[in-house]
């Protein structure tokens, strides 16, 4: 596989984590986070801030950091929102209701 079309470490991590706790309000929040910025739609940056810990804010500035230091190439946003879209689905529907 070509190195570009590899899911960057911090994004991974992130997405390891909404994986391991798809129902857990923080996961809901990264995944939104991640749809955000893989798919140029609108995210509330307040909601970083109910983050339970100094890990996961952790995690949320090393993917905006990936973003303004090496961005994302097409395939790489197309493999991430892929795989994060269900989760930020779900996200979404706990949001409205």
């Amino acid at each position: 596989m070509n190195e570009q079309q590899e899911v960057p470490e911090a994004f991974q991590i992130m997405i390891n984590h909404v994986e391991a706790f798809p129902m857990a309000k923080e996961s809901m929040v990264l995944a939104k986070l991640i749809e955000s910025l893989v798919d140029s739609t609108e995210f509330d940056l307040n909601e970083i801030s109910s983050l339970p810990n100094v890990k996961l804010k952790m995690m949320c500035s090393a993917v905006f950091n990936h973003c303004m230091s090496e961005g994302l190439s097409e395939e790489q946003r197309s493999t991430i929102s892929k795989t994060i879209e269900p989760y930020a689905a779900l996200a979404n529907k706990e949001t409205r209701h």
